[in-house]
């Protein structure tokens, strides 16, 4: 028997503890890609996903590449939306050219010449220098809404990329919410937009609901200080390994 297994054993029986090698999960994730190291804590083939704020497919390419099977219910208000649908996408993709929010209705939306900026929030002063936005109306749903006519009874993944209206879409999915796995949202830091949800905002509203931040991703800073970055959430409850 090797020494090391003597040792372990002599020093559980004395303390009632074991010895395990340390392993720092979170430095390793900083290094990591984000769809990477959601595709490693998903264990479907064929997930189910909302990503709310596609644009103009980004993060549906992304996501296929890691799940070809995927069943992608994709939300982009936008007139970037015909850029979307005019894209050739695989089976299992659903398009929906509808905001998502707090409540079914209409809503204001500014609709920057840069469309990732587009957002149901107004700019603020300290919003994205160059370009202009132009305001117009929009349908909006909700996640629970949208998952009851759908028939949606779990999500894997919930990604948002909203500029600022994170809270507003994260109240419309209160029922849904306990069947969701993980969460991927932009977090802003920076005042870019009027009335955004703040860090401390989301982080109290998931972790009170049972989610816990796993790490963040492609931290960006805007005038030499925190500007926005992109977090991961994952439901405690669902996964009960995570304490």
């Amino acid at each position: 028997m090797q020494l090391k297994t003597v040792l372990r054993r002599k020093f559980r029986s004395l303390t009632g503890y074991d010895i395990h090698k340390y392993v720092d999960d979170f430095v390793d994730l900083q290094y990591r890609d984000a769809f990477t190291d959601i595709g490693s804590r998903i264990d479907r083939s064929d997930p189910i996903i909302f990503d709310v704020g596609a644009n103009r497919g980004q993060t549906i390419e992304k996501l296929t590449s890691v799940f070809p099977k995927a069943h992608i219910h994709a939300f982009e208000p936008g007139r970037v939306f015909d850029v979307l649908s005019q894209q050739s996408w695989p089976n299992g993709i659903k398009l929906n050219n509808v905001a998502l929010g707090a409540a079914e209705g209409t809503i204001d939306f500014y609709e920057h010449t840069s469309s990732k900026h587009s957002s149901p929030l107004p700019l603020n002063r300290a919003g994205f220098r160059g370009g202009t936005t132009v305001q117009c109306t929009v349908p909006v749903s909700t996640i629970d809404a949208c998952s009851a006519r759908n028939n949606v009874l779990h999500i894997d993944l919930l990604k948002m990329d909203v500029q600022g209206y994170e809270m507003n879409v994260l109240r419309g999915a209160e029922k849904m919410l306990p069947a969701v796995g993980l969460i991927y949202l932009e977090i802003t830091f920076a005042k870019i937009y009027k009335h955004a949800a703040t860090l401390d905002e989301l982080y109290s509203f998931l972790t009170n609901r049972g989610f816990k931040l796993v790490t963040f991703y492609n931290f960006h800073y805007l005038d030499e200080v925190a500007g926005w970055t992109n977090a991961l959430f994952i439901n405690s409850v669902l996964n009960r390994r995570i304490t």
